[in-house]
Protein backbone atom coordinates (compact mmCIF):
# COMPACT_ATOMS: atom_id res chain seq x y z
CA UNK A 1 0.00 0.00 0.00
CA UNK A 2 3.12 2.10 1.30
CA UNK A 3 4.20 1.33 -2.71
CA UNK A 4 1.26 2.04 -4.45
CA UNK A 5 1.07 5.66 -2.73
CA UNK A 6 4.48 6.49 -3.50
CA UNK A 7 3.98 5.57 -7.14
CA UNK A 8 1.00 7.18 -7.40
CA UNK A 9 2.87 10.53 -5.99
CA UNK A 10 5.89 10.08 -8.61
CA UNK A 11 3.39 9.08 -11.14
CA UNK A 12 1.85 12.86 -10.71
CA UNK A 13 4.93 14.30 -10.18
CA UNK A 14 6.20 13.14 -14.09
CA UNK A 15 3.05 13.68 -15.64
CA UNK A 16 3.35 16.90 -14.13
CA UNK A 17 6.55 17.82 -15.17
CA UNK A 18 5.80 16.46 -18.69
CA UNK A 19 2.39 18.88 -18.72
CA UNK A 20 4.48 21.96 -17.68
CA UNK A 21 7.35 21.31 -20.02
CA UNK A 22 5.00 20.97 -23.11
CA UNK A 23 3.23 23.94 -22.09
CA UNK A 24 6.28 26.21 -21.92
CA UNK A 25 7.60 25.08 -24.87
CA UNK A 26 4.34 24.85 -27.21
CA UNK A 27 3.20 28.51 -27.60
CA UNK A 28 0.37 29.70 -29.52
CA UNK A 29 1.25 31.53 -33.23
CA UNK A 30 0.00 34.95 -32.73
CA UNK A 31 -0.51 36.87 -36.52
CA UNK A 32 2.09 39.05 -37.47
CA UNK A 33 1.08 42.77 -37.26
CA UNK A 34 3.81 43.86 -40.16
CA UNK A 35 1.90 41.85 -42.73
CA UNK A 36 -0.75 44.62 -43.18
CA UNK A 37 1.94 47.42 -43.93
CA UNK A 38 4.14 45.54 -45.98
CA UNK A 39 3.79 47.44 -49.80
CA UNK A 40 4.44 50.01 -51.97
CA UNK A 41 3.17 53.77 -50.63
CA UNK A 42 2.82 56.55 -53.19
CA UNK A 43 4.44 59.71 -50.74
CA UNK A 44 5.42 63.30 -50.94
CA UNK A 45 8.91 63.74 -50.01
CA UNK A 46 9.86 66.63 -48.55
CA UNK A 47 13.68 67.49 -47.91
CA UNK A 48 15.56 70.81 -47.27
CA UNK A 49 19.63 71.23 -47.48
CA UNK A 50 22.06 73.79 -47.05
CA UNK A 51 23.68 75.60 -50.43
CA UNK A 52 26.43 78.19 -50.41
CA UNK A 53 25.91 80.84 -53.38
CA UNK A 54 28.24 83.76 -53.16
CA UNK A 55 29.13 84.59 -49.46
CA UNK A 56 25.69 83.54 -48.13
CA UNK A 57 24.75 79.92 -46.92
CA UNK A 58 20.64 78.90 -47.71
CA UNK A 59 17.95 76.37 -47.30
CA UNK A 60 16.74 74.73 -50.64
CA UNK A 61 13.69 73.18 -49.96
CA UNK A 62 12.47 70.73 -52.44
CA UNK A 63 9.51 68.71 -52.78
CA UNK A 64 9.38 65.33 -55.10
CA UNK A 65 6.61 62.12 -55.44
CA UNK A 66 7.99 58.70 -54.49
CA UNK A 67 7.43 55.45 -54.30
CA UNK A 68 8.49 53.76 -50.76
CA UNK A 69 8.59 50.23 -50.67
CA UNK A 70 8.44 48.43 -47.03
CA UNK A 71 9.33 44.54 -46.74
CA UNK A 72 8.79 42.14 -43.90
CA UNK A 73 12.31 41.30 -42.66
CA UNK A 74 13.65 39.53 -39.54
CA UNK A 75 11.45 39.20 -36.19
CA UNK A 76 9.47 43.00 -35.75
CA UNK A 77 11.59 44.64 -38.79
CA UNK A 78 10.66 46.57 -41.59
CA UNK A 79 13.06 47.42 -44.44
CA UNK A 80 12.25 50.70 -46.20
CA UNK A 81 12.87 51.77 -49.40
CA UNK A 82 12.78 54.57 -52.06
CA UNK A 83 12.28 53.54 -55.60
CA UNK A 84 14.77 54.51 -57.58
CA UNK A 85 17.74 55.53 -54.86
CA UNK A 86 19.89 54.10 -52.60
CA UNK A 87 17.49 55.35 -49.81
CA UNK A 88 17.33 51.51 -47.41
CA UNK A 89 16.42 51.58 -43.97
CA UNK A 90 15.82 48.60 -41.90
CA UNK A 91 13.38 49.33 -38.39
CA UNK A 92 12.06 47.74 -35.68
CA UNK A 93 8.17 48.36 -35.88
CA UNK A 94 6.25 48.35 -32.79
CA UNK A 95 2.61 46.73 -32.85
CA UNK A 96 0.37 50.30 -32.57
CA UNK A 97 2.67 51.43 -36.17
CA UNK A 98 5.44 52.94 -34.48
CA UNK A 99 9.12 52.60 -35.58
CA UNK A 100 12.78 54.14 -34.57
CA UNK A 101 16.17 52.94 -35.65
CA UNK A 102 19.18 54.50 -36.37
CA UNK A 103 23.12 54.05 -36.90
CA UNK A 104 26.37 56.08 -37.56
CA UNK A 105 25.06 57.44 -40.36
CA UNK A 106 21.26 58.01 -40.54
CA UNK A 107 17.96 58.09 -38.45
CA UNK A 108 14.42 56.97 -39.22
CA UNK A 109 11.69 57.37 -37.47
CA UNK A 110 7.77 57.46 -38.01
CA UNK A 111 4.32 55.64 -37.82
CA UNK A 112 1.58 54.36 -39.81
CA UNK A 113 -1.45 55.44 -39.55
CA UNK A 114 -4.53 52.99 -41.07
CA UNK A 115 -3.35 52.83 -44.87
CA UNK A 116 -0.66 56.06 -44.35
CA UNK A 117 2.77 56.24 -43.97
CA UNK A 118 4.60 59.38 -42.20
CA UNK A 119 8.31 59.16 -42.03
CA UNK A 120 11.15 61.19 -41.58
CA UNK A 121 14.91 60.32 -42.50
CA UNK A 122 17.89 62.15 -40.96
CA UNK A 123 21.18 61.23 -44.12
CA UNK A 124 24.55 61.56 -43.22
CA UNK A 125 24.59 64.95 -44.85
CA UNK A 126 22.44 67.73 -44.33
CA UNK A 127 19.78 66.30 -45.65
CA UNK A 128 16.35 65.63 -44.02
CA UNK A 129 13.62 64.01 -46.10
CA UNK A 130 10.09 63.64 -45.03
CA UNK A 131 7.42 61.48 -46.49
CA UNK A 132 3.73 60.96 -46.29
CA UNK A 133 2.09 59.31 -48.34
CA UNK A 134 -0.82 56.31 -48.80
CA UNK A 135 -0.59 52.81 -49.67
CA UNK A 136 -0.94 52.17 -53.16
CA UNK A 137 -4.18 49.53 -53.18
CA UNK A 138 -2.49 47.86 -56.12
CA UNK A 139 0.73 46.59 -55.25
CA UNK A 140 -0.19 45.97 -51.36
CA UNK A 141 2.68 43.16 -51.20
Amino acid sequence: MKTRLIFKKLLAIVLTSIAIGYGSCVKPQEPDYREKWVGEYECERRWAYLSKESDTIIIVECVSQNIVVVRMKGDFILNFSQKGTEMNHDAKVNADGSFFDYSLISIIVGEFFGDSLFMTNYGDTMVCGEYKGKKNKDNSK
